[in-house]
């Protein structure tokens, strides 16, 4: 017994060193798209009130023009909008610290990844931003975001393997150009909006090949109940911090909004009390064949960003007049 321990052990130690050195040695992708997390910290710390800040996921980073709705209601924008499988429990706890007195926080929470799902990340997406931001926070998890990072190692050390086979070719970051679309931090401007997709044709979002009849089906939405406790807590948390918070609909396509149905969402709120969107769910629904990859997706091409933001710019404008921040 005392032998097979120690094997154990020794193998144990064997796996963590190979790891580490897989994680670590292989210098990380400096373009990766989760890099793009250190660059809404920096805007978000330098940005001059008076601000808007967008926290959502990447419903907010594709479909969002920040110049497009600031120029409309005279305040700084700020989108840190990013990735769902990150989870809003990870980046809610995080962006705290940098709300200031009067601010104007708008939170568009993932209905599937948030609100069905728990908000606590998922496990390729977490692992990927440990590595992208240097642990940041690593120390201040809970225990499902570990549990996601421990089970996303072995499957980054075989990216990182594969990375290293073809450094010689394609070195060791994702190049800025590419023929097709690829999820970069360089893709992103200086308020923090995905905008290298707003120039694929318009078109993309009508050339398809999969039939749209598989996303029919209608999944009422798994509402988990502790997640809902902890957006309570955190908009309490916020609203201490600064002016006023709101609660926004995710952006969605009109097949995933109906695949995905908020109204359970919408009933949490009712049952729990003190918890309301700003607007009603079908109000931040827009046409599938604005879609820039494929029908049904909630990424939208240009033209559905400047209509997305046009409408974002007219709920924040009525909103802050009627709480007369204006």
């Amino acid at each position: 017994m005392k032998l097979f321990l120690i094997k154990l052990i020794t193998i144990s130690i064997l796996i963590s060193i190979v790891f580490s050195l897989l994680l670590f040695a292989i210098p990380k992708d400096n373009n990766a798209y989760l890099c793009e997390y250190n660059k809404k910290i920096d805007i978000i710390k330098h940005t001059p009130s008076p601000r808007v800040i967008l926290i959502g996921a990447s419903t907010l980073a594709f479909n969002i023009d920040s110049k497009q709705i600031a120029d409309s209601i005279g305040y700084n924008v700020i989108n840190m909008g990013l990735h769902a499988g990150i989870g809003a429990k990870y980046y809610l706890n995080d962006y705290i610290q940098y709300i200031k007195k009067g601010d104007i926080v708008v939170i568009s929470p993932s209905y599937y990844a948030d609100f069905s799902l728990g908000g606590n990340g998922t496990t390729e997406t977490m692992i990927d931003l440990m590595v992208s931001t240097g642990c940041r926070n690593l120390f201040k998890l809970n225990f499902y975001q570990y549990k996601h990072i421990i089970e996303g190692i072995p499957f980054f050390c075989f990216r990182n393997i594969v990375r290293f086979q073809e450094s010689s070719k394609k070195g060791w970051n994702t190049p800025s150009e590419n023929e097709e679309f690829k999820y970069t931090a360089s893709g992103f401007n200086k308020y923090g909006d995905e905008q290298s997709h707003w120039s694929i044709p318009y078109r993309k979002g009508l050339d398809i090949k999969k039939s749209p009849q598989r996303w029919l089906s209608i999944d009422t939405i798994y509402v988990d109940r502790s997640f809902v406790s902890f957006l309570r807590k955190t908009l309490e948390i916020y609203s201490k911090k600064t002016t006023y918070v709101f609660l926004m609909p995710e952006i969605r396509s009109e097949l995933l909004y109906k695949k995905y149905n908020p109204s359970t969402i919408v009933n949490a709120f009712n049952e729990v009390g003190g918890l309301r969107f700003l607007v009603p769910p079908d109000e931040m629904v827009f046409p599938d064949s604005l879609g820039y990859d494929e029908w049904g997706s909630s990424h939208f091409c240009r033209k559905g960003v400047t209509l997305i933001s046009d409408k974002y710019s007219h709920v924040l404008y009525e909103c802050m007049d009627s709480l007369r921040v204006r």
